[in-house]
């Protein structure tokens, strides 16, 4: 399952939100941008739901995990995910907008 994997759910955001904005510029819609925070979102949602189902999701403890200097691990990357994936949501459009079309 994709929930104890983090560096690939990183990697498969990374892949969305490039492929979304290239397809953005090329077709002059921001919608695909916008689109592409839509999953990673899920992508987040995903990775984090990991521990609501295996009955270890205490609050203070995903909080304590993530604020912790032990490099790359599942808490930072679905928290990271969900805020990226939701900026990108939310605004991914405008960012499009805003980059002159190439001739």
């Amino acid at each position: 399952m994709l929930t104890g994997r983090p560096g690939l759910l990183a990697a498969l955001s990374a892949f969305a939100l490039i492929v979304g904005f290239y397809l953005s510029l090329t077709t002059g819609h921001g919608s695909w941008f916008s689109r592409s925070g839509a999953l990673i979102v899920i992508l987040g949602a995903v990775q984090a739901s990991g521990r609501v189902f295996s009955h270890e999701s205490s609050l203070r403890y995903s909080l304590e995990r993530v604020f912790t200097r032990d490099g790359l691990n599942s808490e930072k990357v679905s928290l990271i995910l969900i805020i990226v994936g939701t900026m990108v949501w939310a605004f991914g459009d405008l960012v499009v907008y805003l980059i002159p079309p190439s001739s």
